[in-house]
């Protein structure tokens, strides 16, 4: 969100359980991802930012995957990105 006025960004995390998963949505006011480039966006080494390496989703796309969990990213309507992770629930008898 660097290139966004400061008064402008918004960074807004959620977290909703249900019965089998709990979801974690992060959203920004950004620029979006670039057209054509969500489905590359958790492959390493891709990234959008001058100083970034392109290491950062690819691991976290890794963290999630070990946990049984999915990951996926879209562009907002209006601007900005949003990240949905989701996860099993424990079992709470463990």
């Amino acid at each position: 969100m660097s290139t966004v006025e400061p008064a402008e960004r918004e960074l807004m995390l959620t977290t909703v359980a249900d019965g089998k998963c709990v979801q974690i949505t992060i959203a920004d006011r950004g620029i979006g991802i670039p057209a054509g480039e969500l489905d590359s966006v958790f492959d390493p080494f891709v990234t959008h930012r001058t100083q970034g390496l392109g290491l950062g989703l690819a691991i976290s796309r890794s963290i999630v995957l070990a946990h049984r969990g999915r990951i996926h990213a879209e562009n907002n309507a209006d601007r900005g990105a949003t990240f949905r992770c989701f996860l099993p629930l424990a079992d709470a008898r463990v």
